[in-house]
């Protein structure tokens, strides 16, 4: 609101600045043509009555040069704060970046995996925050505090988040329903920690036995999902100094899930 009363403030003095220049101009021409006398005395004299002839026109041109100083003022405050914003804007950006970049989360698809974390974590500033400087405020936008708080409530209210619940006993259409609540900059970023721990299954599997990953490869990455992608909302939720508490329960069922796979 601030910015747009400034805006319109900036551009009535540079109207009127405008104006009243254009209007300096038309009145001196006026005045000369009409009232300057056809004998000019080169002394004081004359020079006091040449003035006296043009006062208006130069009262006009005086008062448009202290709106357009005005105006210049306004542009300079303004440009000042913009380059406040954007300083501010990577300040907060870098300290947020750090603060992924120290996850477990973050690490562990650095290490094991061939996606450079550098250019997952900036799309999820972008998503939690915003994309420009222009419209930034360093607190989580709206529209993304909405769509988390939405999907924390479908998970806990899901029979995920009931105690001691047995994970297959759900229904793999529930969990993709759940799954289509995440967003789609978070979800695919969880997709890639899921195929890490799957590719983790399997080898414990190959090596150890258990059930065959085909039987569970459905459920199990749907589960991962839901468990990374609600874990890392709260984590990251955490940094805007939002506490939330909502995934005991599901940790534990999902704990024990794993533990039925022979995990």
């Amino acid at each position: 609101m601030r910015s747009k009363k400034f805006q319109i403030f900036s551009k009535i003095f540079l109207l009127m600045s405008i104006i009243l220049f254009i209007a300096f101009i038309f009145s001196s021409i006026s005045i000369f043509i009409n009232r300057t006398p056809s004998h000019i005395q080169l002394d004081s004299v004359g020079f006091s009555n040449i003035l006296n002839i043009f006062s208006p026109s130069l009262q006009i041109g005086a008062s448009s040069i202290v709106i357009f100083t005005l105006w210049l003022t306004l542009e300079r405050m303004k440009q000042t704060q913009e380059n406040i914003t954007f300083n501010n804007y990577y300040k907060h950006k870098e300290e947020f970046i750090l603060f992924l970049k120290k996850m477990p989360f973050f690490d562990t698809i650095e290490n094991q995996s061939k996606f450079e974390v550098d250019v997952l974590l900036p799309p999820i500033h972008s998503y939690f925050f915003n994309k420009s400087y222009k419209d930034f405020e360093p607190r989580l936008n709206p529209k993304s505090k909405n769509e988390i708080d939405h999907f924390i409530t479908k998970i806990k209210g899901s029979s995920l988040s009931i105690s001691n619940q047995n994970l297959e006993s759900i229904s793999i259409d529930e969990l993709k329903k759940l799954s289509e609540l995440s967003n789609q900059t978070i979800e695919p970023i969880c997709a890639i920690y899921t195929e890490i721990e799957l590719t983790t299954v399997r080898q414990h599997f190959v090596a150890v036995g258990g059930r065959p990953i085909n039987l569970v490869e459905e459920r199990f990455k749907l589960l991962s999902n839901l468990f990374w992608t609600i874990s890392l909302y709260e984590d990251i939720l955490s940094f805007d100094g939002i506490s939330q508490s909502e995934r005991a329960n599901f940790t534990l069922n999902y704990r024990n899930y794993r533990t039925s796979i022979g995990w």
